[in-house]
This record gives C-alpha cells, structure tokens and sequence, in this order.
C-alpha cells in the first residue's frame, strides 16, 4: 500500500502547489493608459468615427484588441472596427473618349481648328460634331495638341488616362487643358500634370493619369508647350469619380535613423504596431539618387525581418517634376518596423539618410449606442484581449431602408491609467514550493525503496 500511496502523494502535492489561477477581473476605463469622449451627433442605434492617429499610437496590440468603448456608467459598449483600404472601397471607372489631333502651320503654336477637324452644327445649333480631317498638305505642318469629345458623358470627370505610343527616348512633357462648351469659345484652366515616361535602371516609369478637380465641359483641348509632345496618343480615357465618398486618405512621413554599426543600413520606426498601412515610399534627401536596396518589416527592433521588396530606389527631377519610387503597397496593420539595406554597388547611401512616407485610410469604428452617453473610446492596456463583433454585426441593427450610421465626433486625448496601463509587469518569479515537494517526494521514495529491500533482505536471511 506504501508503495501504491507514494505516486499518489506526488501528485495531489504537485495539483496543490500549481492551482489554477482565479478568473480576470472584468476591465474598467482605469486599465487603459488613454481616453477619448464619444458624442453621437445623430439619432439611430450605430454611430461611427474615424480613428485619429494618436488612438493607433496609443495601441499595443495589432489586432486593435486593446480598444473599448464605455458608456457613462463604466459598462463596455458592443464596438466593431473595419478597414477603410482599397480593398474596400469602390475604383474609379473610366470612358473611352474621341480625340483629333490639332495641327498649326510650321514655326507656329496656336492650333488651327479649321485645318484639323470638319465641324458640323444642327439647325438649332444644340448639336456640334466634328471629324479629323487629313493632315494638311504643303509645308510639314506641327502637332500641338488634341481636341477631345466629352460630349456624351452624363455627368462630369476628375481627369484623364491616357495611352502612348512607345518611345526610346525619355519624356517629361507639361499638360496645359482648355474647355469649352461651343467649340468657338475657350476657357483655359492651365497645367494639369505632366506626361513621364523615364528608364530607370532596368525599369520603365510611366505617369499618363492627369487629375484636376471636377471637369464638365463638352469639348476639350490639350496642349503641351513649345517643345509639344514627340509621341503619338493612342487612346483617352475620362475618369469618373466614385459613386460614393471614399475614406480621406492620409499621409505620414517617418524620419529614418542610421544604423550605428552599418552606414547602408537605416531603420524606421513607425511609432505602433497598430497603424494600418495602406502604401510606402522611400524619399531621398538628394535630387539624383539611385540606390538598389532590399525594403523589409518586422513586429520588434530586432526581427525577424519579412522581405517586403528588393530591388531599384530612386529619386529623380525632370524640369520641375520630381519622381521618387517605388511605390510599394502594402494594405495591412503595421508592422512597427521597417529596414531598408542598401547595396555598395554605385556608392550605396552616400551617407544619406531617407525617409518613409506613409499613406493610409484611417480605420473606422462603429458602436452602439446602449445605456446613457457621454460614451468613452478607452485605448492602450496589456490586460485587454479582443472584444469586438465585426462591422456586419452592428450594421444589423440598421433594419430601415436606407439608414445609415450616423457619424460621432471625438474629443481631446485623457490620461487614464498612463504607459503603466500599456506596460505589463515582469513576470513574477517562479514559485520555490514544487520544487521542494517534488525533492522530498524523490527523496522519500528512496528511502521506501531501501526499507522494503533491507526488509525483503530480512526475510530471505531467516527463510534460509
């Protein structure tokens, strides 16, 4: 029975020196280091806001897990969180546009309408068509610039795509845009953009998209300067805007710090590990500066390092237009920490030391309003593990046809519990105790173990 007894012994003292821990406390508004008020500004049971960068500094997890929000009574709110990134959201459509060229007499830049396209009116004069004429005879006549149609879309544009032929040469060519709504009178409205197209090492960058603010003029012409464009365009496309609002995008540059014991290596620190990414860029301080490098992120200071991209960097100018590139998209929350290695070939850095822009859509947070306001958006602790629904979930609540949630606005940053709240404690130190039981119990089972020999020993002894 001795012998029986000495294994359970063991581990009912092992059971009683490791038991269970008691459950958490419930959190309240005093575990999180930071706080902001919460004021619905409209009726309904979902409110929403966007997150302001401080919320995401203020962060330790990159999940977001560490964010509630409470009512005024300290009762936790049901919150949901979504992205606002381009997954999410609706592209830009676009429309094919016709197009002639403009053609002036030699030695000249104004173009000449009548030699270019064969303008026909309607009695009524509310419909004007126009068709390209061959190009003019006689001394080589000077391609100046294009004439667009826009005179079938419904609705006004925000800019243009548009298609070269391809070239050897590199280009950098101004863009300057003119409207008008009877082909006879011409409002300009200056330069647009410029049309790029540069070899880069061993990569082509193109930049053919022109933006400018909304644009509803029937007929357009496009000019390129004195030097006028060499290549030929393909095709237009005008740009539509969205059907809706899409999220504000927002950027954000990070100053880069020198490694220390590497001068081609600089590390950037984005300040949380919770702040959604949705693009990045290396800007260089010099105007002239190709650099090949790899481009890598990670949670901690140390790694381990995600290759993000390898290749060429660059920063260049062509009167007056600057490129810098690549743009390297990432549509993710965090990490923390980027790296970027640069290789010694071309001089690397040249102690140089870049920066990276970011661009990103805040996230959205929705919540519903339960119990009595003022509601408080609580951020920032190492005790909170995630507590949110998704964004479908609360959207539930909107049954009525063509409701919304109605937008909240937040208040200044509070201090609450302070970094403490973001800092968890070390860990306490191991317990001394089973260790103790554990030598005891060892111990005592030898000595079992030689009182039943000695005694089996005896019993052989008087057995003989």
């Amino acid at each position: 029975m001795n012998i029986i007894a000495a294994p359970v012994w063991l581990t009912v003292s092992l059971a009683l020196a490791q038991a269970p821990e008691a459950p958490e406390a419930p959190l309240v508004i005093t575990d999180f280091a930071y706080t902001m008020a919460l004021e619905p500004t409209g009726e309904g049971p979902v409110h929403t806001v966007e997150l302001p960068l401080p919320v995401h500094e203020g962060l330790t997890r990159p999940d977001l897990g560490d964010l509630r929000v409470f009512s005024a009574d300290g009762t936790e709110v049901p919150h949901a969180v979504r992205r606002m990134d381009r997954g999410t959201r609706q592209t830009t459509s676009s429309v094919n546009l016709p197009f002639s060229p403009l053609w002036a007499q030699p030695g000249g830049s104004d173009p000449d309408l009548s030699s270019s396209v064969t303008i026909t009116r309607s009695d009524d004069g509310e419909t004007i068509t126009f068709a390209e004429k061959a190009v003019p005879t006689g001394p080589a006549p000077q391609r100046v610039g294009y004439l667009v149609d826009a005179s079938a879309l419904k609705q006004s544009f925000i800019g243009l795509e548009v298609a070269l032929d391809p070239s050897e040469g590199d280009l950098t060519v101004p863009v300057f845009l003119a409207g008008s709504a009877d082909l006879g009178t011409w409002i300009p409205y200056g330069l647009v953009g410029h049309l790029v197209r540069v070899r880069i090492a061993d990569q082509m960058v193109e930049r053919t998209t022109l933006t400018f603010p909304s644009f509803a003029q029937p007929y357009l012409q496009l000019s390129f300067g004195e030097a006028g464009l060499p290549v030929e365009i393909t095709t237009l496309h005008a740009r539509l805007p969205d059907a809706h609002v899409a999220a504000t995008s927002v950027e954000t540059e990070v100053v880069g710090t020198l490694d220390p014991d590497d001068p081609e290596v600089v590390h950037f620190d984005l300040g949380s590990g919770a702040l959604p990414v949705d693009t990045l860029q290396l800007r260089f301080p010099e105007t002239h500066t190709l650099i090949s490098g790899t481009l890598s992120s990670a949670q901690a200071p140390d790694g381990p390092w995600t290759l993000v991209k390898d290749g060429t960097f660059f920063r260049m100018e062509r009167e007056g237009v600057r490129l810098d590139g690549p743009m390297v998209t990432v549509n993710q929350t965090g990490p923390q920490h980027w790296r970027f290695m640069a290789e010694a070939k071309g001089g690397g850095l040249g102690g140089q030391v870049p920066s990276l822009q970011i661009t990103r859509h805040p996230d959205q947070l929705l919540f519903l309003a339960k119990g009595s306001p003022p509601f408080s958006l609580a951020y920032g602790s190492h005790k909170a593990r995630p507590s949110n629904f998704s964004h479908t979930e609360l959207l539930a609540f909107l049954s009525g046809e063509g409701q919304k949630a109605s937008q909240a606005s937040l208040g200044p940053e509070r201090l609450e519990g302070g970094e403490s709240a973001r800092t968890p404690p070390p860990p306490p130190e191991p317990s001394k105790l089973p260790t103790i039981l554990l030598w005891a119990v060892l111990i005592g089972g030898v000595g079992m173990l030689l009182f039943f020999v000695r005694r089996l020993m005896a019993e052989m002894k008087n057995q003989d």
